[in-house]
């Protein structure tokens, strides 16, 4: 069974774009798998909060502040 685990920020997050994106993401396996691959599908998003997120070492919030 496919498992599918999105992260993202979660300011980009609304109820809508998480409800499509659970549908894209299923989508995308069934294209690669076929039908009979959707009701095994299992997709998450996870909203994470812009101070968990680092890249390089630093913050994404140092980053979007500019230090």
């Amino acid at each position: 069974m496919p498992f599918v685990n999105l992260r993202i920020n979660e300011e980009l997050l609304t109820p809508e774009k998480e409800k499509e994106l659970l549908s894209t993401l299923t989508e995308a396996v069934v294209s690669v798998y076929g039908d009979d691959f959707r009701r095994h599908t299992w997709a998450v998003v996870e909203p994470v909060s812009p101070e968990r997120w680092s890249v390089a070492g630093r913050s994404l919030t140092s980053w979007e502040e500019g230090s």
